[in-house]
């Protein structure tokens, strides 16, 4: 079976400019990304103070929260809507 594939990426929100990008199968989930994105993001460019990490439902996770809290990077996530965290 071919679901094709998704493009993931962390983008500057106010210019647009992709900051790390990975093209990847699109029978994976969204949230086994972040992880390589943020890193990537956070070796190559200075991530200001108060930063915040604006994200689709798809990442709303403690292990992903807990990262953006340790980087002090505000995370504003849609809540997945099951009423749980993986």
């Amino acid at each position: 079976m071919f679901f094709g594939y998704k493009l993931h990426m962390i983008c500057d929100a106010e210019t647009e400019i992709p900051v790390s990008f990975y093209i990847a199968p699109g029978n994976r989930h969204d949230s086994v990304f972040f992880a390589k994105l943020f890193d990537d993001a956070n070796r190559g460019f200075c991530i200001a103070h108060g930063a915040k990490y604006i994200a689709d439902s798809a990442f709303d996770a403690t292990r992903i929260y807990k990262e953006l809290h340790e980087n002090e990077v505000k995370a504003v996530i849609s809540a997945n809507g099951r009423g749980h965290r993986n």
